[in-house]
C-alpha cells in the first residue's frame, strides 16, 4: 500500500513504492520524462510535451524563433607604459645655457579592441534589402 497515491500511470507495488511508466519518474511518479528530451531549456510536463522557453518553438522545442548574427562588440582595456618626458632646464652655473632633459615615466594608457559575439536576431529585427 502506498501513502501518497502514485501518478501519471504509476503502480504501487510495495509499502510506498511506485513503479513507474517510462514516461514518468519520482517517488510517487510525479515527475514526467520527455523522450526524446526537450531541448533549449524547456520543460517537460505529462504526456509526453515540452513546454517551451521564449524564443523557441517545436515539439521538443528544437526551433529558435531567432538568427544568431555576428557582431562586433567594443571593449576597453587599460595598460601603463613607460615613456620618457622630455623638459628643457637651465644647465650652466649663470643659467645662459639651456639643456634638454628626459625623465621616464608611467602613462596609463586606454585602447578600444572589438570582439565578435553572436546577438538573437529576432525576425521583426532582421533587415533584408527588397532590392534582392
Amino acid at each position: 500500500s502506498c501513502r501518497a497515491p502514485c501518478v501519471n500511470g504509476g503502480a504501487c507495488v510495495g509499502p510506498d513504492q511506485c513503479e513507474c511508466p517510462r514516461n514518468a519518474t519520482g517517488p510517487t511518479c510525479a515527475t514526467p520524462v520527455c523522450d526524446p528530451p526537450c531541448e533549449n531549456g524547456a520543460t517537460c510536463a505529462a504526456g509526453n510535451t515540452c513546454h517551451c522557453e521564449e524564443g523557441t518553438s517545436g515539439t521538443r522545442c528544437e526551433k529558435r524563433k531567432c538568427e544568431y548574427q555576428p557582431h562586433q562588440e567594443p571593449y576597453t582595456r587599460g595598460f601603463r607604459r613607460l615613456v620618457s618626458r622630455r623638459f628643457q632646464t637651465k644647465c650652466d652655473p649663470w643659467g645662459w645655457k639651456t639643456c634638454v632633459h628626459t625623465q621616464p615615466e608611467y602613462q596609463t594608457v586606454y585602447k578600444t579592441f572589438y570582439r565578435t559575439v553572436y546577438k538573437c536576431a529576432t525576425p521583426s529585427t532582421v533587415t533584408t534589402d527588397p532590392r534582392h
